[in-house]
């Protein structure tokens, strides 16, 4: 396994896919960090209170000015002074408020509110005495579990399409004559050869995301801080905590990386072709983010439950839930079975072919 990881680092295309992997997990912040027209919170909340003190020389008795005036003047000195429990009792107090009054007014400038969710969030924080995490913070601001909410949110489709495409590279690369193959003088039996071969590529695919991983999550840590680990997060009328939500999206994209790879396995043993195996695997790829099927039969469930799960590891910040748990099992299961038959796929075809 040693050798054919070596094999595989030798290729400077994969040292290529280590950065691209990294720069697009930390694309969020660069893009927000040299971006002239995104304002920080305070800037955004000063520029409000200079809108409502202008309105209220007009019209000074307003009460729903005098109440914006007072809720952002909290809010500002609760965030310059750092206290964070007088932010979320402003907040709450500026909710409570609202409520009262006629919802074309609710509109702040800020954001657009949304009562149920706004004071589940702000009330939980408050009894557990957490930090906010203001909503329209810029990404550069965000610390780390924000950070990939925002980044599994927005990004999580086309980046494993590019892994994909890392992937079926790495895996077609001795076909195309880029290495050479010991298979067929080795004293060592193919299935052991495929055995190890099969676990070295995992291994590499596997890093190709966790090392960029853990590397953008080291410096956004020390930039912008950890976060809270049980902040959280309003779905479908439940809290559930980010940190449990990012854990089954990372979860979900190691195994869609697993299937991906034993499925480019099974695809270049049949093919032998690098541009048929990643025309599959993308036309695959696009194709369960679009298919719909009304009733579906046997091999159509199939279909679905593969769907399905390419489309739950793209959305578990918005989906959670009732029956949410029972949705991440299936698609564990049958991301699990679908990387069971394609690895079981390339034993057949070894086995009957005599080679590797």
């Amino acid at each position: 396994m040693i050798f054919e990881m070596k094999k595989i680092l030798k290729t400077p295309l994969v040292w290529l896919f280590f950065l691209l992997s990294f720069v697009v997990l930390f694309l969020p912040f660069l893009f927000s960090q040299f971006n002239q027209y995104e304002f920080s919170i305070t800037m955004m909340l000063d520029s409000q209170l200079n809108q409502v003190g202008f309105e209220l020389m007009g019209d000074p008795e307003n009460e729903f000015n005098l109440a914006q005036r007072h809720y952002l003047e909290e809010m500002l000195s609760g965030i310059n002074l750092e206290d964070n429990e007088r932010v979320l009792r402003a907040e709450l107090s500026h909710l409570a408020f609202l409520q009262t009054q006629d919802p074309a007014l609710v509109m702040t400038g800020v954001r657009e509110f949304d009562f149920d969710k706004d004071q589940a969030v702000l009330s939980s924080l408050l009894e557990r005495g957490l930090p906010y995490v203001l909503p329209r913070t810029p990404v550069r601001d965000l610390p780390l579990m924000q950070y990939w909410q925002e980044f599994f949110l927005e990004n999580t489709s086309l980046y494993l399409i590019m892994l994909a495409l890392f992937i079926v590279t790495i895996i077609t690369n001795e076909k195309r004559g880029t290495s050479q193959d010991l298979a067929g003088i080795t004293p060592i039996s193919l299935m052991n050869v495929l055995a190890k071969r099969m676990l070295a590529t995992l291994s590499v695919v596997l890093s190709l995301f966790i090392v960029p991983f853990v590397l953008v999550s080291l410096v956004i840590t020390f930039l912008n801080g950890f976060g809270s680990w049980s902040y959280p997060i309003y779905i479908n009328a439940q809290l559930h905590d980010i940190g449990s939500l990012l854990l089954q999206n990372i979860g979900m994209l190691i195994l869609w990386l697993i299937v991906y790879s034993l499925a480019g396995f099974l695809l270049n043993y049949l093919t032998g072709s690098f541009p048929i195996t990643l025309g599959i695997v993308l036309f695959v790829s696009v194709f369960l983010q679009t298919i719909y099927l009304q009733n579906p039969r046997m091999i159509g469930r199939a279909v679905m439950a593969l769907r399905n799960s390419f489309v739950f590891s793209q959305g578990i910040f918005g989906i959670g839930g009732v029956g949410a748990e029972a949705f991440f099992s299936n698609s564990v299961l049958g991301l699990l079975v679908a990387s069971t038959l394609f690895a079981f796929g390339s034993v057949v075809y070894v086995k009957k072919a005599g080679r590797i």
